[in-house]
């Protein structure tokens, strides 16, 4: 007859098999590294913001801040291939090997072959002639990446997208996207004074530059939250983001939605 377990033996085993999982556990833990680095434009030198980066053949992306910076966490130790991805500027594969427990550096620049042209060394090569269309281009990109990889409903134009604008009125560029309706100012020539987003009154639209909210001071009463156009020009912005639907981080007074003007980059 069989003899059943005693006790000792019992706590013996159960020993074992929390010490199989434990070390099952570190195994895992140790079988992941991360990957950071950053996304360079080779021929503007600028760092790319919302450049996507993926592991191929898995679920894990990252975006890179307005610094150009990225980081995955949690990849899986070994050799993987990343894929970086920007608007107008051609993908890349990147082999890596990353190590268990370990953080591997991964810089990437990022350009267009068939734009600017390569040499025999891989360096970038300038067209002189089109060096002023090569930069409203990729002031487009830029802002046609910044709306695809956008969290919610968001519209981004690039501010010469349109030509020259009436007086540099801000509000006269606004008029012609989606969803916003302009309110005109007939004692200055008729131009535009304000605008309403989504048929939400003038009142409930933040407007802000580089995503500081700017003040009202084109009332001379100072009882009003409505911003003035007149206050601000077209001149030095980059290009505009309305955003239609509000995010956690978008303030509570913007019902209706917001405006950010990003200005020009030294």
């Amino acid at each position: 007859m069989k003899r059943p377990f005693s006790g000792l033996g019992f706590v013996v085993f159960a020993f074992c098999l929390l010490l199989g999982s434990a070390q099952s556990a570190i195994s895992a833990a140790v079988a992941t590294g991360s990957i950071s680095g950053r996304i360079l434009n080779s021929v503007t030198g600028q760092y790319l913001n919302n450049a996507r980066v993926v592991v191929r053949g898995s679920d894990q992306e990252a975006f890179t801040d307005s610094s150009g910076s990225y980081r995955l966490a949690g990849v899986p130790a070994g050799p993987v291939v990343l894929e970086v991805f920007f608007t107008g500027l051609d993908p890349q594969q990147i082999s890596l090997t990353v190590p268990g427990g370990g953080t591997v550096e991964q810089d990437v620049q990022l350009s267009n072959a068939a734009r600017y042209g390569t040499n025999e060394a891989g360096a970038v090569k300038l067209d002189a002639f089109t060096v002023s269309s090569a930069r409203e281009t990729n002031a487009a990109a830029i802002a046609i990446n910044e709306q695809r990889f956008a969290p919610n409903i968001k519209n981004v134009i690039a501010a010469d997208a349109l030509g020259d604008v009436m007086d540099g009125n801000v509000g006269e560029f606004l008029k012609f996207m989606p969803g916003m309706t302009a309110e005109y100012d007939r004692e200055s020539g008729g131009s535009v004074a304000s605008v309403s987003v989504r048929g939400f009154p003038t009142n409930l639209a933040v407007v802000s530059a580089d995503g500081m909210q700017m003040a009202n001071t084109g009332n001379p009463q100072g009882a009003s939250r409505v911003f003035q156009f007149t206050q601000v020009s077209i001149n030095n912005i980059a290009r505009l983001e309305v955003t239609k639907v509000p995010t956690p981080s978008t303030p509570a007074d913007s019902m209706g939605g917001s405006i950010d003007m990003i200005g020009k980059s030294a």
